[in-house]
């Protein structure tokens, strides 16, 4: 389904050629502020919707380690280990969508991380806040543009994946990919591209 016919709130699919691109190169502060946080990404979006969102849908599944993709690596599962991949799409009370998320995340740690993380239709930071297990810790491993299809306006977003830790314990990885109608995708080098880099 190409971005025009996306609906939003529907999970899309992997579509097209993802490029990194260093936080710093994005020309909206309010673009370079979102990727660069540390925190919660839920209120952040709030704020910028100027209204509540939800997950409008979300699916889980699992995988061995060992056949997981490159980006699980921080984890430093073992290769026999289960690891939970979980997809949503947050929406604004409207529907329309505002993100896609993908999230990798080791099982077994504690019986109400695995329910948090099985649970597709809360937003997974606030879940796993509420829990009580320890501090949440988020470090960035990467940014970038990719298209975005998770909605009806065809465009390039911009993304970031880290990796959330429990204490020092590796938890998860996400990817975050937003609404460029929200968060602006253009960067300093060129109108609509973007030039590879570090973060």
């Amino acid at each position: 389904m190409s971005s025009a016919g996306q609906r939003d709130g529907q999970i899309p699919r992997r579509t097209g050629e993802s490029t990194a691109v260093p936080a710093r190169e994005f020309r909206s502060p309010l673009t370079r502020m979102l990727l660069r946080s540390d925190g919660l990404t839920t209120p952040l979006l709030e704020a910028l919707a100027g209204g509540p969102v939800r997950v409008g849908r979300g699916d889980c599944g699992e995988i061995r380690a060992g056949r997981a993709e490159a980006s699980a690596a921080p984890l430093a599962a073992a290769d026999a280990a289960p690891l939970l991949v979980r997809r949503s799409v947050m929406v604004t009370g409207s529907g329309h969508s505002v993100s896609a998320n993908r999230v990798i995340a080791r099982l077994g740690l504690a019986p109400c991380l695995d329910a948090c993380l099985r649970d597709p239709t809360a937003p997974l930071g606030p879940a796993l806040a509420a829990t009580g297990s320890g501090p949440l810790r988020r470090t960035l491993l990467s940014t970038g543009t990719s298209a975005w299809t998770a909605g009806r306006t065809p465009g390039v977003g911009c993304w970031r994946t880290y990796l959330m830790r429990l204490g020092d314990i590796p938890l998860a990885v996400v990817t975050e990919h937003f609404d460029p109608a929200l968060v602006p995708a253009h960067t300093a080098s060129h109108r609509g591209r973007c030039a590879m880099g570090a973060s």
